[in-house]
Order: C-alpha cells, then structure tokens, then sequence
C-alpha cells in the first residue's frame, strides 16, 4: 500500500423517495502502488465474501456505514 486515509465522508440513502440525500459517514481510501484501483476493487467485490467498496480519486474507498458492529472485528 502507498497511502491508508481515514476521512469524514458522506454516504447516500440510494433510490426512492430521497435518492440525494447525503448522511454523515466515515470511510477509509487507500491506494496502491501496484495495482490499479479498478482491478483492487473488482478482486474485492468477486471475493468471498464480497467487499463492496467504490472508487474515488484513483483510491479504494470503504463506507464504514455498510459495516456491523461485529464486523469491525475482522
């Protein structure tokens, strides 16, 4: 890894009624010097279990808001 950030960040609800509504979040982006960003994540989205993340500024971006509480353990 190049670079590991943990910034505030916002998170979107999704479609329906309120498709633009941003709710406060916390992500973790990092970027690598091996691999691009688009290759990182689709290994991470195929694996199992499947990590869902998206990319920004060429970074691997992870909402924390998608996480249970148990899964901040692993």
């Amino acid at each position: 890894l190049q670079h590991v950030s943990i910034r505030e960040d916002s998170a979107y609800c999704g479609g329906g009624a309120s498709p633009d509504r941003a709710l406060p979040d916390v992500s973790v982006a990092i970027r690598t010097t091996t691999l691009p960003a688009s290759k990182v994540a689709r290994l991470l989205r195929l694996g199992m279990p499947s990590v869902f993340c998206r990319i920004h500024d060429d970074q691997v971006v992870f909402n924390m808001r998608t996480l249970r509480g148990d899964d901040t353990e692993i």
